[in-house]
Formats: C-alpha cells, structure tokens, sequence
C-alpha cells in the first residue's frame, strides 16, 4: 500500500455545504478514496455537535484535521473556541475611569519620578512615588482610611498600570511613606512638579493667590495640634493650620502647614519668599483676603517691590480714603459702585479703589442688628439670673461679661456698667451709626495702578478660587478630621491631599481645554461608572478584560478629552495580575 493522506473536504449540495474527512491511498497502483468521517453542516453547530466532532477528530490522530476544522468554523464566524455562557464567569469588576485619568496625569507629569527624585526610597518593596500616588488617587475617589486602602487598592486598575501586586500592599507601606514627604522634600517636589504643569500645559502664572484654613483634630497627642481661631466652627477641638497657594487657573502651587494657633497675618512674608525665591515665581501679582494684611506686612511686599491686590481693614487711614472718594463713586452695575485715586505710600504709587455694594450693605446691616440683638438677649438673661439672686454677682462675672462682648466684637457698640450688686447696659449709638455709614464700603489696594477699577475688582472676588479650593479639599478629598498622632504623619498626609488638589486642578484645567463646560465633580461621578470587568473562560483559563460602556455624548467627551481608550489597551492587553 502506498502513502495515505487524510484530509477535511467540502461537498456542496443545493447550496450548503457538507464536511466530510477523507482518505486517500493507493492500492495495487490504484488511487482509492475512502470517507473516515461524516461532519456534515458547520454552519449550524452546537455546542454538543462540536465538542462531539472535536472527540471524534482528535481519535484519527491526525492533528492537522482539527487545524482544518478550526479554520473553517472561524471562517463562518466562530471563533477557534466556541463556550456555553455557564464556562464564562466574571471574576472581578475593577473601578477604571476615575483611575485612569488620574494616572494619566501622573505619567504626563512624570509625578512619581519627581518624588522619587527628592525622597530615599521608602515603603519597602514600592518605592514613595508609587505610593504617594496610590493615596492621592485614593483621596478624589473613594476617600478611605489607611488601613482600608489595601483592600481599595486591589478593587482597581492601579495593580495592573503601577505593576504592583496586591498581596504585597498593607497599611504599614502607606504609614511608613510619610516621613519622606516633610517639607523638605516637598517644597523641591511641589517646585518642580509646578514647573512641569507650566511647560507641560503652556500656562504663565500671572496670579496667584494665597490664604489658609484650619482643620480640626480628634485628639490631642499631636504637637501641632493647638486651640486657635477655628474656622470650621467644631467648638472644643484643637487644629492644624493650612496655607494654599493657587494660580489664576485654581491650579495648586505650594501648600503650608502651621501649629493651629498661627495667625493669618504671621504667614504671608514667608510665603511670598517661597514663591518668589524658590518657585522664581516673582512677576506675578499676589492676592490675598483683608485678613492677611498688617502694616508690617505690607511694608515688606513693597521693600520686595512684590505686585498684589487686597482689601484692607478699615481703620482710620481707610476711612480718610473712603470719606474722600465717597462723592466720586460710580455705578458699575446695578448693585456696585467705584471711585479710584493713586496715591504714594512707602515710596510706591498704588491704586486705591473704594467700592459700595448694595448687597453687602443690606447683608452687613441685618447681620449687625441681629449680632446686637443676640448679644443683648444673653444679657438680660444674665442680669435677670443675677437680679432675681439665682446667680451670685462676683468680679469673675463680671471679666465673663467684658470676654463674651470682646469674643462677639461688639464691646465698642455695647456698654455694660457694673455696680455692687448688679450691672446695666446700652447701646453706644454714636459708635453704631459711625459702623452702619461704612455697611457695604470696601477699600482694595493695589500696585497695578495701570488697571482701572473695575479690573482690580475683578482679580480680588476671583479668590474665592482659593475658598473653593478648600471646600474641595475638606469635603470632596476629605483632609478633615485628623486621626494621626505626629507632627511627621500629620504632614506627609497634608502634602498627600495638597497633591490630590493639584492632580484634581490639572484635570479641570485639561477639561477646559478640551471646551468642556462639565464641573470636575460631576466628570468624576461619570468616570467612577466606567469599569473594567475580567472575565473567565473555566475550561481553558483563559482571562480577559472587557470595559463597561458608559451611555451618553458626555460620558464620551469625558473619555475622549482623557484618552482612556489608550490606558483600556493597557489593562486588556494582559490576560492576568
């Protein structure tokens, strides 16, 4: 007999095809031909049809059949496998969206290398910068303890874009990360990471504007933890202060953090030598609220010949000014009114620019009158109680009245006059009506004398920028309440959402870019929806990742202005963690 060869073969009848394997060998010099094997129709198969064609191929031992009959079924539109929905099981449905943009940013800036540049490796086998990353992202998504964050961590794409395995992440790296990230490091990060976003994105820093809050703790083992001005009104805790420096794009520059009994006015030549001696931020113009003015203060932002628009308190060289220009004030809209004049002061020529609001007039007067009010019904609460002999009348009563009047600013409108046995009081109602003439006036100086009043203005109300960006940070990232007990902690955590801010900013600022008129909050609430889901072949191992789609032209110009599609590819290429 000689040479055999089997082989697949096609039988057209009436417009369908049948399949059939074929033997073809010679015998005594004759070719034969011998059917092994009916297939039939393939354009119809089952699952149970196939996997019974599959055993009955596999038993001639000829593993070129089965090529055959994978390239034909593929050809009809199977692919080389064919699964019952029951072999298929979803494994894990990672969160992607909110994740990816915000990782895409970081490689765009080259963020962790900046860190890792500036601090000694830390956090055993995951260098800082990956894990500094890991928490920054954490803080815009889903804010969470350190101790959660492991588990977060492994509901993610960020094991397969940092490479980072999940069983070798545990609380004790995210802890042990925070002394690397003090403010010696951070300022020369922060630096430079800034300097980045300005080549990266085209921007000229033209102003920036400053303030700082507070943020409360629980505890007080922490030494920079301090009873001050408290500004999240949660009476009884001690606090940190918070200095911010943004630009005129709300994108964060630097940050500070301060014993919670620092005032306003104590930060500002500090950071205005940060900004214009480290970050060689010296050209643009500075803005601050009222609060951050001194006499000192001014002074050395004129010795340092430093641009700025602020308010200022209305003592009595303000009040002078106003009283000059009251008659000169002209309506620039419905509700505010202006008057300018140039004058020199510490041998600079600055612009002054009074201003009436109608609004604030009536605000600040309802707020006035019912502040007296309120004071005045404590009062007589405490005069009746002392009258009626329920309290006893003592000096310490007494220093309690003058306190509560000095803590409600109000002792220069409320006169209270003791005697032996009892106390009275009154209105001083030359000093009210003097504050009700300056209800709604403001006076904003400024070295820009080439802007018209308008103008300055404008750049001054624009640093609710700043306000905003607290908010942010305290409610949407969730710096507050502090449960950390160092001074270290305390502040590798502060940097740690100052750097959520900064990546959160950049976004926005992208957005823009992209004429995208969507709030950044409402883009992370589409972007949480998008997920990665891996899926499961159990009979072959097989291991895919597939993205949930997102419905809706907004959800598409939101991956678009992002280039998800491109980080998918990164997460789909891999078939497993």
């Amino acid at each position: 007999m000689g040479g055999i060869f089997i082989f697949l073969s096609k039988r057209p009848r009436k417009g369908i095809t049948y399949y059939i394997v074929d033997r073809t060998y010679k015998e005594q010099g004759k070719l034969k031909h011998e059917t092994m094997l009916y297939l039939g129709r393939l354009d119809n198969l089952t699952r149970e049809r196939k996997n019974e064609l599959e055993k009955n191929l596999k038993e001639l031992k000829e593993p070129k059949l089965l090529d055959s009959f994978y390239r034909e079924i593929n050809q009809l539109g199977y692919k080389e496998s064919l699964y019952l929905i029951d072999d298929i099981s979803i494994k894990e449905v990672l969160d992607f969206g909110d994740i990816a943009a915000q990782h895409k940013i970081f490689e765009k800036l080259g963020i962790c290398e900046i860190i890792n540049k500036y601090s000694t490796k830390g956090g055993g086998t995951i260098d800082v910068g990956r894990l500094a990353e890991i928490m920054a992202i954490n803080r815009n998504c889903d804010p969470c303890s350190r101790r959660k964050l492991p588990s977060w961590f492994e509901t993610t794409v960020l094991p397969i874009l940092l490479n980072i395995k999940p069983s070798v992440v545990n609380d004790k790296l995210f802890l042990r990360t925070f002394p690397y990230l003090q403010e010696k490091t951070t300022i020369p990060i922060q630096k430079e990471i800034y300097d980045k976003i300005t080549e990266t994105f085209g921007i000229k820093t033209e102003k920036t504007y400053y303030d700082i809050t507070s943020s409360y703790f629980e505890g007080k083992s922490c030494p920079l933890a301090k009873y001050g001005y408290n500004r999240d009104e949660i009476k009884g805790k001690v606090q940190i202060v918070m200095g911010l420096v943004v630009d005129q794009d709300g994108i964060l520059i630097t940050h500070t953090v301060h014993p919670g009994n620092t005032a306003d006015v104590k930060t500002v030549d500090s950071m205005n030598k940060r900004l214009r001696n480290t970050f060689g931020i010296e050209n643009s113009t500075l803005v601050v609220d009222r609060g951050m003015i001194s006499t000192k203060n001014v002074k050395q932002l004129d010795i340092d010949m430093q641009s700025y628009v602020f308010a200022l308190k209305l003592q009595n060289q303000e009040r002078d000014i106003i009283d000059a220009l009251r008659e000169n004030l002209k309506p620039i809209d419905d509700n505010t009114a202006l008057a300018e004049v140039i004058l020199v002061d510490n041998s600079r020529r600055k612009k002054y620019v009074v201003g009436h609001s109608k609004d604030i007039e009536k605000l600040s007067a309802e707020g006035f009158e019912a502040k007296l009010k309120r004071v005045e019904e404590k009062l007589k609460k405490i005069k009746s109680n002392i009258d009626s002999g329920k309290h006893k009348w003592t000096d310490k009563r007494k220093k309690n009245i003058s306190c509560m009047l000095k803590t409600e600013k109000v002792s220069k409108f409320i006169l209270p006059e003791f005697n032996d046995v009892s106390f009275t009081f009154a209105r001083v109602t030359k000093t009210i009506e003097i504050a009700r003439k300056y209800e709604g006036v403001f006076l904003l100086s400024t070295t820009e004398i080439g802007l018209k009043g308008k103008e300055i203005l404008q750049i001054y109300r624009e640093k609710d920028i700043i306000e905003k960006a607290f908010r942010t940070i305290k409610s949407e990232i969730e710096m507050r309440p502090f449960f950390l007990s160092s001074d270290t902690s305390v502040i590798g955590y502060v940097f740690i959402c100052a750097l959520a801010y900064q990546i959160r900013s950049v976004m926005k600022f992208h957005m823009k870019k992209c004429d995208s008129q969507m709030s950044i909050e409402d883009a992370f609430e589409i972007l949480n929806r998008y997920k990665v889901v891996k899926i499961v072949v159990e009979e072959r191992g097989v291991q895919v990742f597939r993205k949930v789609a997102i419905a809706g032209q907004k959800a598409i110009d939101i991956i678009n202005c992002f280039d998800l599609e491109s980080e998918f590819e990164k997460v789909s290429c891999l078939n497993s963690v």
